[in-house]
């Protein structure tokens, strides 16, 4: 399988109390992420259409990722180790970077129905809508369960 890697350098939670921002933890390891032969970028809406009209012949898994968000950034590396599963195998994975390709992630609200969060994961058979989760629920046996009902 062909492979690309990205790394990612760090990431914090911050949280406000009393009007001054603090930092709930800091994730520093650096770590080489890779991207699999069955994983898009999508940047534009004229991708999203041609991956939507594959789900028809192969699940694809939606994953919408923030770039300058720690909660993201941690389902990213849940999405990361989904895909080093066998279940995996099972679906197209193409990821939208929510804040650079925002028109991308609003068609897939708008398309699907569904509310934009992020990050957020969305399992689709065909025109239809599996399964979704966001935030602190995407984890790597979520993903593994949800592609498992399939």
């Amino acid at each position: 399988m062909e492979r690309a890697t990205m790394e990612i350098r760090e990431a914090q939670v911050r949280f406000l109390h009393d009007g001054q921002p603090v930092t709930l933890m800091t994730i520093s390891e650096a770590k080489d992420v890779e991207w699999m032969e069955n994983q898009v970028q999508l940047t534009s809406v004229e991708q999203l259409d041609e991956c939507l009209a594959a789900a028809t012949s192969q699940p694809l898994l939606l994953f919408k990722h923030s770039t300058s968000c720690p909660i993201s950034a941690a389902a990213f590396s849940e999405m990361q180790d989904f895909q080093t599963s066998g279940e995996a195998d099972k679906v197209k994975v193409a990821t939208v970077h929510v804040i650079e390709d925002r028109p991308v992630s609003n068609e897939i609200a708008e398309r699907l129905n569904i509310k934009h969060e992020s990050p957020q994961a969305i399992l689709l058979v065909g025109d239809e809508v599996k399964w979704h989760a966001s935030h602190w629920k995407i984890t790597k046996q979520s993903l593994t369960e949800a592609v498992q009902t399939l």
